[in-house]
């Protein structure tokens, strides 16, 4: 089955910089940006019983502060579900409050991280991120 990395970022700024690290660190898998968390939900829970085109993503980033569905519904929707609970999701907000870190965790995110302040702490996180979820870890 083709695989990509699923981003859900509502910041196109910050999605640019996401996709530049992942080029960057030369990722060669494509990159799916969904833009808020209903469109994020309809390609993860609706498009994956369809499954015709649909690329199973290999890694997810998701962003907690997304309008239409919040990050934490999606997280906790797609680990419902059985086709999609497998696959590592990666919050990577601005966030560093307490309250969020620990309803993600609860909510069975495989991972939680603050969004750097800068261009080259961005690359240095993507570099261990990509290291670990997309070289390291078995899935």
């Amino acid at each position: 089955m083709n695989k990509c990395i699923f981003v859900v970022e509502d910041n196109d700024a910050h999605a640019e910089i996401i996709r530049r690290c992942f080029k960057k660190c030369e990722v060669d898998l494509p990159i799916i940006r969904a833009s808020n968390g209903e469109e994020a939900k309809n390609y993860l829970v609706d498009q994956v019983e369809i499954s015709g085109n649909w690329l199973e993503p290999k890694l997810i980033l998701l962003d907690i502060r997304l309008p239409r569905v919040s990050g934490l519904e999606l997280l906790q929707d797609v680990r419902k579900h059985d086709k999609l609970s497998g696959i590592p999701i990666v919050i990577l907000t601005s966030s560093a409050a307490e309250a969020d870190i620990n309803a993600s965790y609860q909510s069975h995110a495989s991972s939680y991280l603050v969004k750097p302040m800068n261009y080259s702490e961005y690359i240095a996180l993507f570099q261990t991120l990509t290291r670990y979820w997309l070289g390291l870890n078995l899935n």
